[in-house]
């Protein structure tokens, strides 16, 4: 029990020390990078200890539909016959129509999780 007791202790001392020094650089100004340094290394030990995942997924999707579909709008024929001039008239109209589909998709997903 002792022993456990002196090791609280020293842990204690120990972090009773990094208190002290960092309010010293905190108040010294010519010791500014230190501190910035110090706050940064202490971030890298705490993410460390956290578990971090990041996944990003990006998802790019293109899609080209041709569709050709060839209707008959109208269909017209004329047949005029003269019989004063012995002539024989055809027309003949056709009308076409052509579709066409593009289609494209854009996905974007990220996900943080912090555990």
């Amino acid at each position: 029990m002792s022993d456990t007791w002196s090791t609280i202790q020293a842990h204690k001392k120990q972090l009773d020390s990094l208190r002290e020094r960092l309010q010293r650089r905190r108040k010294d100004p010519g010791q500014q990078t230190a501190g910035n340094s110090l706050s940064l290394s202490l971030s890298v030990t705490l993410s460390s200890l956290c578990d971090l995942s990041l996944s990003l997924s990006l998802s790019l999707s293109l899609s080209l539909s041709l569709s050709l579909s060839l209707s008959l709008v109208s269909l017209s024929t004329l047949v005029s016959l003269v019989l004063s001039t012995s002539s024989l008239s055809l027309s003949l109209s056709l009308s076409l129509s052509l579709s066409l589909s593009l289609s494209l998709s854009l996905s974007l997903s990220l996900s943080l999780s912090l555990s």
